[in-house]
């Protein structure tokens, strides 16, 4: 029960902040940047202080970290609480800057740091996913309702990848030319990208830059999961959060675990 009232209680919140966020959409933003590339609005800044009061006047006993207020010395206290909000207030804040609707609201959950749950909301397209350990994923689509769930199989000559609208590494065009990947699902956001591969839309996501942060991974890699997926490093290795570095550094692959296996199979040389 403790994890299913705090999915009821993150999805009414991460609606809310839907409208705070599209409050912002469209309007003559101040855009500042944290870091080279990295730029932040009063629209993240925003949904950020409402979650977090949100989740900590609901579940005072839980820690929360969030993009736009973490500090890395803050970490080793949250690793003694059960339960640890992970929030990314704007996943995609230039899609969300250029009106592109590629941009996304989530919260993760982890449970003595492993993510249990997740809600990712695409507030521009009425899209919103979420699932949690053992209770299955679903796909909300304009009030729509239904259960997510992969495939045990596939066909290696009618894959699917999820890519970037903006950029991407030499490696996921090599990848694509010598797996002869013929389709391609282009978003933005990384969470979006996660989330349309538990829907079953994209086959897989590769994603081997270290750029990404716990928070850019931890919702959709728990809806993901419900789902029935996988999502590792690109070296197969656990995700693991709360650490002693925020980035994901080994970057990550999202998929069935039958896709999964094939490209960690197939790409390896490539590592080397």
């Amino acid at each position: 029960m403790p994890i299913a009232k705090r999915l009821t209680c993150a999805i009414d919140l991460i609606k809310k902040a839907g409208e705070i966020a599209l409050g912002f959409y469209g309007a003559d933003l101040e855009i500042n940047f944290k870091g080279v590339n990295d730029p932040v609005t009063a629209a993240d800044m925003a949904v950020s202080e409402f979650l977090e009061q949100g989740l900590t006047e609901q579940f005072p006993d839980d820690g929360v970290l969030s993009e736009e207020s973490f500090q890395q010395s803050l970490v080793p206290a949250l690793r003694e609480r059960k339960f640890v909000w992970i929030i990314d207030p704007l996943d995609g804040t230039k899609e969300f800057i250029s009106r592109n609707g590629e941009f996304a609201i989530m919260i993760g959950l982890c449970e003595n740091s492993v993510p249990v749950m997740g809600v990712v909301n695409q507030v521009a397209r009425g899209w919103l996913f979420y699932g949690s350990k053992n209770n299955g994923a679903f796909w909300e689509d304009k009030g729509n309702c239904r259960k997510i769930e992969l495939a045990r199989s596939f066909d290696k000559d009618n894959l699917t990848i999820t890519v970037s609208r903006s950029h991407r590494p030499k490696v996921v065009d090599k990848m694509i030319s010598e797996l002869k990947i013929k389709k391609q699902f282009i978003t933005g956001s990384v969470g979006l990208k996660i989330s349309v591969v538990a829907t079953g839309r994209a086959d897989f996501y590769y994603h081997p830059s270290g750029k990404a942060k716990e928070w850019d991974s931890c919702a959709p890699q728990a809806i993901l999961e419900a789902a029935g997926g996988l999502m590792t490093d690109i070296y197969g290795e656990t995700l693991r959060y709360l650490k002693d570095d925020v980035f994901q550094s080994k970057g990550f692959l999202a998929a069935s675990p039958a896709v999964h296996k094939y490209i960690l199979d197939n790409v390896e040389a490539q590592l080397d």
